[in-house]
This record gives structure tokens, sequence and C-alpha cells, in this order.
């Protein structure tokens, strides 16, 4: 008699053989699991797509090489001399030196490249781009700054890549390199999710939270205090898009959540907290040979989210309370854009312009930061392949907050665009 656990069915090798079948179908199961959760909604839809026709990996290298050079009628900070950033003209007379200056740049020129490599859970792309803006402590050199360092499979994505609060195709194909101030501009570190795609497509993320305070009068004070700026919770941002062959609608969300703590141990104390919060709304219209990009944004405490803007947070005095003399308030801001693209024959057009205000408080200095206002009339000319002359006219505006100073610029800009896109396929 044989023993009930040997013979064919139950001998070492088919227990092996089982095992490895559960260990093959428990992956199989794994793999489905990540297929979905990473698989957007919209590709879910109907009947199974049938394999791309080139499925092996794909890299390309891609950007342009570029010089501007110019003549800047009235005078902007040294460090922004190739751009016009409202902010950045003067808040006083004579405070960069007389008007009228000539200027040559390469710093727009990028490099970037993009890569797709097919794997069982989808196609996994990544993008590495640089350009050679110089920004923060590096402000007005020509140096390498990223732009772009994002990865991506099917839903989900991390890396420094647009915000979901921005809507990069809105933003118009000038060649001031700056852009219309109060316009949300901003690449941040972030994991997002994109759980719907197509001509709805929805995408949510978790961002690397930031903020920039304005101590106004109060600055020398609050220096000699041991005051930390720290952010309790990451940024939340969200996005829906809705288009077609029409064009697009947007609108975008953002909440934030700041906080600083007064360590100094006296009769005195600063610590508080605000809450950032805006919202987008965009719009690019196709109409013929015309292209119209508008934008709205409106918010409170948001302001290192958009282009050429200053202070998130800044102080204002509260004489109620001996405990706590100064208070921190998220300042509201609004701006909008207007850009209309023309194609006429050969050449391409643009006219446009933008406003932000922000609304002051009276802890502020009588010169910061109010408003900026900007407008630019650009023609565009590719007599070949790959390049691409234009020739622009600037003009921005900057007013203070309280002093009643304004200060207008005028320039004229040449641009040189010489673009180029190599790709390589391999398995």
């Amino acid at each position: 008699m044989r023993h009930p656990c040997s013979g064919d069915g139950f001998d070492g090798n088919a227990r092996t053989r089982s095992l490895a079948r559960w260990r093959t179908a428990c992956l199989s199961m794994a793999t489905a699991l990540l297929l979905v959760l990473a698989q957007p909604a919209g590709a879910q839809e109907g009947e199974p797509q049938p394999a791309a026709p080139d499925a092996r990996p794909r890299l390309q290298f891609y950007g342009f090489v570029q010089m501007d050079g110019g003549y800047d009628f009235g005078r902007v900070d040294p460090k922004y001399y190739d751009r016009l950033r409202t902010s950045a003209l003067p808040a006083a007379p004579d405070q960069f030196g007389g008007n009228g200056s000539a200027y040559f740049s390469v710093r727009q020129t990028r490099l970037g490249a993009k890569s797709r490599v097919p794997t069982a859970a989808g196609p996994l792309s990544a993008t590495l781009e640089v350009d050679l803006v110089g920004a923060g402590p590096k402000a007005g050199q020509t140096t390498i700054r990223l732009r772009h360092a994002f990865g991506e499979l099917g839903a989900l994505g991390a890396g420094q890549y647009w915000s979901p609060f921005v809507d990069p195709d809105v933003s118009p194909e000038i060649f001031e390199s700056f852009r219309p101030p109060g316009q949300p501009f901003a690449r941040s570190v972030q994991v997002r999710w994109t759980p719907m795609v197509g001509d709805t497509r929805v995408t949510v993320a978790i961002e690397k939270p930031g903020a920039r305070a304005d101590g106004g009068d109060y600055t020398d004070q609050i220096v000699d205090r041991h005051v930390k700026f720290r952010f309790p919770v990451p940024e939340l941002a969200g996005s829906v898009w809705r288009g077609g062959r029409w064009g697009h609608v947007q609108v975008a969300g953002l909440w934030r959540r700041m906080r600083w703590d007064d360590v100094t141990g006296d009769e005195y104390d600063l610590t508080g907290s605000a809450a950032g919060y805006g919202v987008n709304l965009t719009s690019l219209l196709r109409l013929g040979r015309h292209v119209v990009r508008v934008q709205y944004a409106v918010g409170r405490g948001i302001e290192n989210y958009l282009n050429d803007s200053t202070a998130d947070i800044a102080i204002r005095f509260d004489d109620g309370n001996p405990r706590t003399p100064l208070e921190g308030v998220a300042l509201p801001v609004q701006a909008f854009t207007g850009y209309l693209e023309s194609r006429l024959g050969p050449a391409r057009v643009l006219v446009g312009c933008g406003r932000q205000a922000i609304d002051n408080v009276e802890g502020q200095l009588p010169a910061s930061y109010h408003a900026g206002s900007y407008a630019t009339a650009t023609l565009v000319l590719t007599p070949a392949a790959g390049v691409t002359l234009a020739t622009e006219y600037q003009w921005g505006r900057r007013e203070n907050a309280s002093d009643g100073w304004t200060f207008d610029d005028h320039r004229v800009q040449v641009s040189v665009r010489y673009r180029f896109s190599v790709a390589a396929d391999g398995s």
C-alpha cells in the first residue's frame, strides 16, 4: 500500500511544481494590481488597445541655442539685465543708476533629454532639462539651472515638474524670458497622480512647501529674535483640464499651511501661522489662424507660485495684544494675462498684456512692491527649419505700496534661436 502522501500526485517534485505555480499566480496578481493603480482611468475604457508598432526604448535629445540682444531705455536691477522683471524695476529715484543700456545674453539656451521605455506596467517616461538662467544666489550669472527632472509610470509621477496649479500652455510664446507678472509659472518637487486622461484630465499632487516673508518696518526687530519658519504639511495642488481640437480650459487649485515659531523666550511671542490658497482659471482657444491665451489667478499667500511676485507673508502691527504685538498675514493677490497670436503668411505676430496686484498691509515699507503691469508685441519669422528670428517691443511698470512711486521701462529686443532634436532608438 502506498503512503497517502506518496504517489504520482504527492511526490516532492509535484509539491515543488505546485509551489512554483502559486508563486507565478501571486506575481501575476501583483503585476495586475500595479497596472490598475498606474493606469489612467481614460486608458481603461473600451477594448484593449493594440501594442504600438515600435515598442523599443526611445531616447531624444533636444533644445536650442538662443541669443538675445537689445536696448533697455529704462533701468532694472543688474541681476536681471536681460529680463523685464517689474518687481526688480527701481523702487526709488536712481536706485540702479541712470537709464539706458545695451545688453546681450545667451542665458535662455536650453538642453533636455527625454526617454520612453516599455515595461510590464506600461511605458516609463523620464525628462531632464536645464537652461543657463542663473537663479537664487546665482541670479545674473550664465550658469546651469535645473528646469525639469521628472519620471512617470502610467498615472504615477515624481520629481521636479510643472505644478498642477500651472497651465504652461497658456504662457505666451514670447521671447522676453521673465514673462507676464502674476502668471502661475512654478516648477515644484512633487509626487503626482493623474487618474484620468483623454479629453478630460484630472491631476493631483503633493508638493515641496516653501514661502517668503516680508518683515517690512519690523525687519530689524524680527532679525534680532529667534523666529523659525516651518511647514507642517506638504502643499496640495490639483487641476481639471478639458480640451479638444478647439483648445482647452483648466481649473486649478492650491492649498498650503505655513507656520513660524518664536523661540526667544521673553515677554513677547511672535509665533503664528497662516493658510495660503488660490484658484487659477486658464483657457487656450484656437480660432483658425489665431490662438487666444487667457489666465486669471486669485488667492492669498501664494505669491511664490506666481511669476515676478514677492513675499507671501507680511507683518501687521496688532496694538491690542501686548503679548503678540506683530502678526503675520498671508497677502491677497490677483493677476490676469491675455495674449493673441496670429499667423500672417510666413510670420507670426503676438500681442498681449498682463497685470498683478498685491493687497499690501500697513507693516510693509512704503516702497514695497504693490503691482506690476506688462505688455509685449512680437514679430516672429522662420527663415529655415529650426531657425527662428524675432523682434520684440517690451513694456513694464512697477507700482509701490504707499509712497506713490511708479516706474515705466521700455525695451526693444532681437532674438535668434537655433533648435535641435536628435532621437535614438534601441533595444
